[in-house]
């Protein structure tokens, strides 16, 4: 599923059977891209434990106790309740993007128990949706395992390094995009006499 201008392939419950090679092709009257990825999906094996306690007194009125325990290794009828620490998909390390184009980015946690508590940062000062020092220039929608940030229409000063940091009861993690914004219009401000003029340089 998606909008007009990004796609998401979803699979609620992995298998081993899912594992494979994963291409995303998109393409308009200008051309067209392809990203690929290698999805791995891991067997696991859940361990339960039981503890059983045995009293016995024998005739000499001398107790003992017999402690058993058992540890049985099974992959469908037993289940560990455990917490387990969040992992982001990992992020393209660098992006460079011209301005007025729209930049969006995307954390996917992989795995992770919920809830989960997400906070996005532009060189290490955190975003929100309230942020009156950045005018509501970007947007940020949250779901219970995937949070998306957005700025619609990319300025000057919007190139920097942007990271998702999500976190639960087990741990947290983290990743980090470094976005370059190309085609930046230069002003060049000079007097003579009384006399201001402007000369805008387009690179």
């Amino acid at each position: 599923n998606g909008d007009d201008d990004s796609s998401l392939l979803v699979i609620d419950q992995l298998s081993p059977d899912d594992s494979g090679n994963y291409s995303c092709h998109v393409s308009n009257q200008f051309g067209s891209d392809i990203q690929s990825t290698i999805l791995t999906v891991k067997a696991k094996i859940e361990i339960s434990h039981s503890l059983c306690l045995y009293h016995h007194t024998n005739v000499d009125h001398t107790m003992f106790f017999i402690w058993k325990l058992t540890i049985l290794l099974s992959l469908s009828f037993s289940t560990i309740f455990a917490e387990i620490r969040p992992k982001i998909a990992e992020f393209k390390q660098h992006r460079s993007q011209k301005i007025g184009t729209k930049f969006k980015i995307v954390c996917i946690v992989q795995e992770g128990t919920l809830p989960l508590k997400f906070r996005w940062q532009k060189n290490g000062i955190v975003l929100s949706n309230n942020d009156s020092h950045h005018h509501h220039h970007h947007r940020i929608e949250t779901r219970s395992d995937e949070s998306q940030l957005t700025i619609d229409s990319l300025q000057m000063n919007d190139g920097g390094n942007y990271s998702c940091h999500v976190r639960n009861d087990a741990g947290s993690d983290s990743q980090l995009i470094a976005l370059d914004i190309t085609g930046l219009i230069f002003c060049l401000l000079s007097c003579f006499s009384n006399d201001m003029w402007r000369i805008f340089l387009l690179v």
